[in-house]
């Protein structure tokens, strides 16, 4: 019976050079990969200098799901608060029919101002009534004091007008513009495609749009017509 060949081994000189050849390969993995985190972590310092980190990265509860975008955001040498109707308005101006307009960065500004004026106490007294004749008496509120009162609740006001008018669609616009979280971010928690996401929150801004519009004018100095019919009068 005839012995079952073996395979030729390489010559000694060949493995030495493939081992060779393998660490070198290794080494400059290795480097290359040492390279791109010094240079993470210059941009990280640089950036930390313009902003804290935790302004920079979005915040995430329990179970993964972002509960809220980065505050800010790097353009060029500076850090800018981080605007998601901005951005989406940004990448459709170029477009033939664009969806998101200024006319909704105006109003998603107009919100966010109102929200941030109506959390918090601006106004620390504990009496709220009508103010006395007696300047010794608790409780005496200043004009300023009574100018912070009103802004606030004025902002509160405001911002239970939108949530009614808005409805089911209202927990959008809150992710989006209020929490900056971008629509395909808030798009994939809800299990959608991210053109249905972009196409939630362009339906969304534009109800914001309606609520902030001002009442219709009606026209003024109308001349009323009134036709009769012909009633022949009997004596």
């Amino acid at each position: 019976m005839m012995p079952t060949p073996t395979p030729n081994q390489p010559a000694p000189q060949i493995l030495r050079r493939i081992a060779k050849r393998q660490e070198r390969r290794q080494a400059a993995a290795e480097r290359r990969k040492a390279e791109a985190k010094a240079k993470a972590e210059r941009e990280e310092a640089k950036a930390e200098h313009l902003a804290p980190r935790v302004q920079r990265l979005p915040v995430y509860g329990r179970d993964g799901q972002m509960l809220r975008g980065p505050r800010v955001e790097q353009s060029g040498a500076t850090m800018v608060c981080s605007n998601p109707v901005k951005q989406l308005a940004a990448r459709s101006r170029g477009k033939d029919y664009p969806t998101i307009s200024e006319v909704h960065v105006i109003a998603a500004d107009r919100l966010l101002t109102a929200w941030e004026e109506a959390h918090g106490a601006p106004v620390l007294i504990a009496n709220y009534g009508e103010r006395l004749a007696s300047s010794a008496t608790p409780g005496v509120i200043s004009e300023a004091s009574l100018h912070a009162a009103h802004v606030h609740i004025a902002a509160r006001d405001e911002i239970l007008r939108v949530q009614a008018r808005l409805g089911a669609l209202w927990p959008v616009i809150h992710a989006v513009v209020i929490c900056h979280i971008v629509p395909t971010a808030w798009g994939e928690a809800q299990g959608m495609q991210s053109n249905v996401a972009i196409g939630y929150v362009a339906a969304a801004l534009d109800l914001l749009v309606q609520c902030f519009e001002p009442p219709k004018q009606r026209m003024q100095g109308r001349i009323l017509v009134a036709e009769f019919e012909s009633i022949d009068f009997q004596n």
